[in-house]
């Protein structure tokens, strides 16, 4: 399994030097994968917060990628999400798998800051919850900044109790 990171998220700690930022959040990055069991991280280190003015430079650069990996699956951020650096990860994906000439895989949209007031799927992550807190408490640069773990967590428990 392979996980893509198209930015490294170095605004997100804004009181830090960006290099600096960036290799905090690629080490909690990494930290993460390895609790999910992610064998491969890739950082393509584009400007966060500025997707959505490198489509075109992303997508070119994320179809080898997806030529390689071939992947069956993507999760995504969804395209309405409050973040445009998580708006833009849905364009440049299509936009990257037409061009690439695999067979197109299953495309799964996850909520981050803004929950969907519509969706098709719903997933019993019960099994795997407390390994996800663990994964997103890895992120203690962010979790300090806003307390995700929880937030995930009622996000799951509302979703578990309406679907």
């Amino acid at each position: 399994m392979v996980a893509v990171f198209l930015t490294s998220g170095e605004l997100g700690l804004p009181d830090s030097a960006q290099e600096d930022a960036r290799r905090v959040r690629e080490r909690e990055a990494e930290e993460a994968a390895g609790i999910l069991g992610i064998s491969s991280l890739m950082f393509m280190r584009r400007p966060d917060q500025h997707l959505a003015d490198e489509i075109g430079n992303v997508t070119d650069a994320l179809k080898p990628v997806l030529e390689l990996e071939k992947p069956e699956t993507i999760y995504l951020t969804h395209e309405r999400d409050f973040h445009p650096d998580h708006r833009a990860t849905a364009k440049i994906v299509r936009t990257a798998l037409q061009g690439s000439g695999i067979p197109t895989p299953a495309l799964l949209s996850y909520e981050v800051l803004t929950p969907l007031t519509e969706y098709d799927r719903a997933e019993d992550i019960s099994p795997v919850i407390e390994r996800k807190l663990r994964a997103v408490c890895a992120h203690g640069s962010q979790v300090r900044l806003f307390r995700y773990d929880r937030a995930v967590r009622a996000l799951n428990e509302y979703r578990g109790i309406v679907a």
